[in-house]
């Protein structure tokens, strides 16, 4: 279920142009039924210092009304080990755990209003440390 968002990135890669940031990274892509797909990443491997990160993109070319939506894993959504560690950590998961586990576990999306800007539209996120974000536009 964690890798669903990476599923729904296109085939074809697009331009990034990025303000630095310490540990937010930005992928965009497209693909044949999505005009554009998007994953932004707060993530720092090397066990470095890693906090919260507000990121602003802004999109050419879209207009209002295009709708968005949004795909989040992180401490608090699609998140099967928190909710074991929630169970007291069980070696043999009894049923009703594990169908609490795959129900964390699940992707949800939401549905995200960008803002007007020029001649596009812009989305404010919020990434917490260690947490992916998938933004498909259509």
């Amino acid at each position: 279920m964690s890798f669903e968002p990476l599923h729904s990135l296109g085939e074809v890669r697009l331009p990034v142009v990025a303000k630095e940031s310490a540990t937010a990274e930005l992928l965009s892509t497209k693909k044949d039924d999505t005009p554009l797909a998007i994953l932004a990443f707060n993530h720092e491997i090397h066990e470095e210092s890693i906090s919260e990160e507000e990121i602003e993109i802004q999109i050419e070319g879209f207009a209002r009304g295009q709708t968005a939506f949004l795909h989040r894993i992180d401490e608090d959504n699609t998140n099967a080990f928190k909710a074991w560690r929630s169970a007291s950590c069980p070696d043999y998961p009894s049923k009703a755990q594990l169908g609490a586990m795959a129900d964390a576990s699940s992707l949800r999306t939401e549905r995200l209003q960008g803002e007007s800007k020029n001649s596009g539209l812009v989305f404010r996120l919020r990434l917490p440390p260690h947490t992916i974000v998938a933004l498909d536009i259509r």
